[in-house]
């Protein structure tokens, strides 16, 4: 084997490396030197993970491990104290020394408050939302990352959800449009997602910050914005399912209301979907098949009829 078959074996870490023909500079780049040429691979973008907690000091570090863990390293962590109350909690906020690890003080707000505020140090291009009680799987930052980077339409990147503790279950949403959205809040708010279209958004609704839905109502205003959500094929977040959580002791005793407000915001998000579902229903009663399909079932119906009839 020559020398020139080993190339791969010249790999530098680029900062501030500067290519002798274009004189521009490279960051945050992996470059592999060839005889001839210079290759970019990958880059390797920082990522801010943000952490609202309010007195859930024992599920905190497991929050965090599992941050820590993941196969992507070029990380900062910012944890929001949303006003705790817990000893336990204030202690476990006190005792970090990790420089990866910023922690934010502020009164009880709410997490979509707490989002807000973090987003605006997160020195980040991408960020992730984790709640202090849930998980992050390894590989999924590295997985979104790469999306993010190869696609910039896309603003959101989500997988599958686990849920455990009080109930457990998969949730997997493949499909996701619009039309998916407006029926519910059909993804976790742990997700992967370009902070420029966050930013798009407007950030978290602070009125629903304690409420709740203030997630779904942030899905809805990046459709408006016309950013895309990516599906990732696998578990990405483990959510943590308690009976004491803000969703059964607040959102889900005011939801009829909550759902009207979300409406009421969304109102031409909402008729545009309308109005694009009739045209489509329009549109294929005038196919062949639906005609076919409507002679075929008419001798069928009729019997339905006369049955009910003799009844």
């Amino acid at each position: 084997m020559s020398a020139t078959d080993n190339w791969w074996l010249s790999e530098v870490e680029a900062t501030d490396y500067k290519l002798s023909r274009s004189h521009h500079i490279i960051k945050n780049f992996t470059i592999f030197e060839l005889p001839s040429k210079t290759i970019l691979i990958m880059s390797n973008p920082l990522v801010s993970v943000i952490i609202p907690c309010y007195n859930q000091g024992n599920f905190l570090l497991e929050a965090i491990d599992s941050v820590l863990k993941q196969s992507y390293k070029n990380i900062e962590i910012i944890i929001i104290n949303d006003g705790s109350e817990e000893s336990k909690t204030l202690e476990i906020l006190d005792s970090f020394i990790n420089p990866m690890i910023k922690v934010l003080h502020q009164d009880n707000a709410g997490p979509g408050v707490a989002r807000n505020k973090a987003v605006k140090i997160a020195k980040a291009d991408y960020i992730v939302f984790l709640d202090s009680d849930d998980l992050i799987c390894d590989g999924s930052i590295a997985d979104a990352v790469k999306v993010l980077e190869e696609n910039p339409s896309v603003g959101v990147v989500y997988g599958n959800c686990r849920y455990f503790g009080e109930k457990n279950y998969l949730l997997a949403r493949k499909h996701l449009d619009a039309t998916v959205l407006l029926k519910g809040d059909t993804i976790a708010i742990c997700s992967i997602l370009r902070k420029k279209a966050f930013d798009d958004a407007g950030g978290f609704d602070e009125f629903l910050s304690k409420k709740g839905l203030e997630d779904w109502d942030f899905w809805l205003l990046l459709v408006e914005k016309g950013w895309e959500f990516y599906y990732l094929n696998k578990t990405t977040f483990e959510v943590r399912v308690l009976n004491s959580s803000r969703t059964f002791q607040v959102a889900n005793k005011n939801l009829e209301e909550l759902k009207s407000y979300i409406y009421k915001k969304h109102s031409y998000l909402l008729a545009r979907e309308f109005h694009t579902l009739v045209h489509e229903n329009k549109n294929l009663k005038n196919t062949k098949d639906y005609k076919l399909g409507q002679m075929i079932l008419k001798p069928f119906r009729w019997l339905k009829k006369a049955v009910f009839r003799k009844q």
